[in-house]
Formats: C-alpha cells, structure tokens, sequence
C-alpha cells in the first residue's frame, strides 16, 4: 500500500514541478503536461501495466507484449526523451527522431528487465530472480528464451542509435545511454 501511495506522491510531484517552473513557457508548460499525462496515463504506463497484470497465466502473442512493455516503463521513457526535444526546441525531424530513440531504448530497458528476472542477481536487480516465471508473467524470454530476447534488445539499441544520428556530436551522450542499458545489472 505504501508504495503505491509513494509512486502517486511521485507522479504528482512531477506535474507540480513542470507548473511551477519558472523558467519553461506556459506553452511549453501545456506540451511537457500533456506529453507526460499520457505516458503515465491509460494511454501509458498505467495502461500498460493493467495489461500486463490482465496478461498474468495466459498465453500471448507478441503483439500484446509490444504492447506492454512499450506501455510501461517504455511509454516513461519515450515521454522523457520527447519532453527533452520540447524543451530544447527540436524541430519535427529530430522530435521524430528522438521519440524513435525513446520507443526503441524503452522496449529494451523493458526486454533487458525481463532478462535480468531470469539471469540476474538479486543483489544487484534489487527482486527475486524467476519471480516472473512464477508469477506465469508475459515477457520475453518466456516467449522467446534468453538468447533471443537479448539478440532483441540489441536490434532496438541499434535502431535507436540509428536514430539519431542526425543529431551528430549532439547524439554521443544518448547513444551511451542506450548502449549502458544492455550492460546493466540492475
């Protein structure tokens, strides 16, 4: 119960900094609120996540997991690179291009999470390793074993990394971000 009321405190939290902010445009203001809105929303990861408890014990198809994992922690993900592209006044090509990156490095953070519940170390992931084989959960490895799910999430670092290029030197800091995410541990 706790965490849930800290995780709304949280989300909160966050919709009151960016109308406080003194520095932002009300127009910007309206884009960033809406951009997050919907990440977090039914549209979102709230979305995503009653599909993925809806999904606990059946089987699915690939489609659904898309679904999920793009909707969860991946729908924050997007949102916050698109969020960075609003502030920094990007036109639509790089917006585009950087909401691309947020879709792809999102479903690989989400693949890698899967990953690591089946080969991690749960000193270092923070849960119980296999907690969502038992709890029959959808994800990648269940549909697709280790090997190939990794393979999966390296195609979406890369296509996220494709990405952006056009952003030249600009995109080093963002590449490193989405190569760190296969090498996590946690």
């Amino acid at each position: 119960g706790n965490a849930i009321l800290v995780g709304d405190a949280l989300l909160t939290l966050a919709f009151e900094t960016l109308a406080m902010d003194n520095l932002l445009s009300a127009k910007k203001k309206i884009l960033l609120i809406a951009e997050l809105g919907k990440a977090s929303g039914m549209a979102g990861m709230i979305g995503g996540q009653a599909e993925d408890i809806a999904a606990e014990g059946k089987k699915i198809n690939l489609k659904t997991l898309h679904y999920i994992h793009s909707h969860k922690t991946g729908a924050l993900i997007t949102a916050s690179c698109r969020m960075g592209a609003i502030i920094g006044n990007a036109n639509k090509k790089v917006y585009n291009a950087i909401s691309e990156y947020g879709k792809n490095i999102g479903l690989a953070f989400q693949i890698t999470d899967d990953i690591l519940n089946v080969i991690g170390d749960k000193s270092k992931t923070g849960k119980a390793v296999g907690s969502d084989a038992r709890r029959k959960k959808a994800t990648y490895p269940s549909l697709f074993g280790v090997e190939k799910s990794t393979i999966k999430a390296k195609k979406h670092i890369e296509t996220a990394i494709r990405n952006i290029e056009i952003l030249g030197h600009k995109a080093i800091p963002l590449k490193l971000i989405a190569s760190n995410i296969l090498n996590r541990v946690s």
